[in-house]
């Protein structure tokens, strides 16, 4: 179905279906390495309608099987995380990728989020922190996503099971903010359709209740919405529910969809005092 629109000299293969918001279907291209051939990646596109493929980044991107992808309204700009015990961000257009710059600081320590970008393409460096689950918001002027400084200096699988920030930057500064601290087993943040609110699955404090969870943008507000282990969760078209797949007891296989109103849970966010 998709024309074959970069060179490779060995196997290509494809991952992680994405709709974009004019309609068209992202797909990832990967051409495994072989000496002397690099290991590159692309972004395609598929209009449904015409039958065509074509490139939506001329250039390879920094990616590997990890990397989620968010896109602003107008599907021309998306923000990518990379990694998973080392990762980071980065801003792809037309033109190709360069890093999410800016400063995390938290906790008592600090780290550039270029860095990890650089680091990620080298040889990678435990100094920085982590940076992922980007969710850009749907007015298209801000990005959610998640960083860690206890990743600093760390190595293995404790780069990823400290704590987490909630983090938003705005498109336009470029400035990172940390809006909510000491987050822990993180899932990816998902806004409102009004852009209110960012909810978001996980553990708040080290000894706090694990669920999911609503952040309001406007006062800075957090709320419970359900307890338990979600693997993923979906806002309602009207943003009045939020539908949730939750694990059973403490079953690691076995799951439940369950729906929740959160029109009480956002009327006493929006009313509270910041």
């Amino acid at each position: 179905m998709l024309e074959r629109l970069f060179k490779c000299d060995y196997a290509i293969y494809y991952s992680g279906f994405l709709r974009l918001a004019d309609g068209r279907l992202a797909i990832r291209g990967y051409c495994t390495q072989i000496a002397p051939q690099q290991a590159a990646s692309y972004l395609l596109a598929y209009d449904e309608g015409q039958g065509t493929t074509s490139l939506l980044i001329s250039s390879t991107l920094p990616i590997d099987e990890s990397a989620l992808f968010a896109w602003d309204p107008s599907a021309s700009h998306a923000v990518v995380s990379f990694g998973s015990l080392f990762s980071g961000l980065y801003w792809i257009d037309t033109i190709g990728a360069r890093p999410v710059t800016g400063t995390i600081q938290a906790n008592g320590k600090s780290f550039s989020l270029e860095t990890a970008f650089v680091g990620f393409n080298r040889d990678g460096v435990p100094s920085t922190g982590n940076a992922t689950a980007p969710a850009w918001s749907p007015d298209g002027s801000t990005v959610a996503f998640f960083a860690s400084t206890d990743a600093i200096n760390r190595r293995g699988i404790s780069r990823i099971t400290g704590r987490w920030l909630l983090c938003l930057i705005d498109v336009q500064t470029l400035e990172p903010k940390v809006v909510l601290k000491n987050v822990y087993r993180i899932g990816k943040p998902r806004w409102s359709s009004d852009g209110r609110f960012v909810a978001f699955n996980g553990q708040v404090g080290s000894r706090g209740t694990e669920g999911l969870w609503v952040y309001s943008v406007a006062n800075g507000e957090t709320q419970l919405v359900a307890e338990g282990v979600f693997s993923d969760f979906i806002w309602s078209a009207d943003d009045k529910t939020i539908y949730g797949i939750r694990y059973v007891g403490d079953s690691v296989r076995e799951k439940e969809v369950w729906q929740f109103d959160v029109g009480d849970v956002l009327s006493e966010s929006t009313n509270a005092v910041p």
